[in-house]
């Protein structure tokens, strides 16, 4: 989870949502390319900032706040000049098809069908890739995850294997 002024750490976090509050200070922005999430900075009027490409270093101008969704992003009081780290987890499936708590993930669509299930929670959530939430209330088990579906995972016991 961010804090309040930067990334945990001024680490790289695969961060789902979160608005960083402007402060008296420059701060230094880095992020890997993606198509799926957004960053918005400003003061009174946000622009969209390109998440299109890798970006290093890019100054955050004091007064200003940052809305990032979906990204692998860092926010720093310094320049770190530091690469994201890899996924700990696999493309496919969570880590040995086991239960992992994730805090966000995005499992991409695949050519086969997988098998899903999670632990009941009332604040996380499990939905498609077109924004359809699922049951997040009740433990469920063995879910088919139908090929060609992506799933989204946020604050979840949740775990993927495959069928095959």
């Amino acid at each position: 989870m961010p804090e309040a002024e930067i990334t945990t750490n001024g680490e790289y976090e695969d961060i789902r949502y979160h608005l960083f509050e402007a402060v008296d200070y420059d701060r230094h922005m880095s992020w890997k390319a993606t198509k799926e999430g957004f960053i918005y900075a400003g003061v009174k009027n946000v622009e969209r900032l390109n998440g299109d490409v890798d970006t290093v270093d890019a100054v955050l101008p004091k007064g200003q706040i940052v809305i990032i969704f979906s990204m692998c992003f860092q926010l720093a009081t310094e320049s770190v000049n530091r690469p994201c780290p890899p996924k700990s987890r696999q493309a496919e499936t969570t880590a040995n098809g086991d239960y992992e708590h994730i805090s966000w993930h995005r499992f991409e669509a695949l050519d086969y069908d997988r098998l899903m299930s999670w632990k009941a929670t009332n604040k996380g959530f499990v939905c498609t890739g077109t924004m359809v939430p699922l049951n997040r209330s009740v433990d469920t088990v063995d879910a088919v995850l139908p090929k060609g579906v992506v799933i989204l995972v946020s604050d979840m016991c949740f775990k993927l294997t495959s069928e095959r």
